[in-house]
């Protein structure tokens, strides 16, 4: 008698359908249409990280970018990253990173923005504020972006798995 076993291979795939519909929001200083903000949240084990990307078209646009970790827990997320890094690509190459979002980079050729800039900018925004007093461990920049193919990288440098938010923001 002859027995056979069967070996069942199951890959799970998930798809994530994202509508995006244009807005126009109507302000004191002047009219935008378009989208105003992505963002999403994801949970990853330490040391890995998450791309997100988007597209620039027509004219420069003012950017926020944000990776959120441990003020996540604010808003009820039982388990946010302690420490952030994001790292902003174009088309491929690193044009720009960050650590801790009141800390900016020294880039030759890039300006780069202070706190105090960003600060404002996510209040601009209608963004929560991040915290500012000592723990200063997520993720922030503040930067005019030319037309183009953008990818930003969330990478979670804590030592324990956790909830990371990345947005970004065309700042008004």
């Amino acid at each position: 008698m002859k027995t056979s076993s069967h070996h069942w291979v199951v890959t799970w795939v998930l798809i994530v359908l994202v509508a995006v519909h244009p807005v126009t929001v109507f302000s004191q200083t002047a009219d935008r249409s378009g989208v105003i903000n992505i963002s999403t949240l994801n949970d990853k084990p330490a040391g890995t990280s998450f791309t997100a990307g988007f597209v620039i078209s027509g004219q420069p646009r003012r950017v926020l970018i944000r990776v959120v970790g441990r003020e996540l827990r604010n808003f009820g997320v039982a388990d946010p990253v302690s420490d952030t890094r994001l790292n902003l690509h174009r088309e491929g190459t690193l044009i720009f990173g960050n650590d801790d979002w009141t800390v900016q980079s020294s880039i030759p050729g890039v300006a780069s923005s202070t706190a105090d800039q960003i600060a404002e900018a996510a209040a601009r925004c209608g963004a929560f504020p991040l915290d500012g007093a000592g723990n200063r461990i997520s993720s922030a920049i503040l930067m005019t972006l030319q037309p183009g193919a953008y990818t930003v990288q969330a990478v979670n440098q804590s030592s324990a798995h956790g909830s990371m938010l990345l947005e970004v923001y065309e700042v008004p």
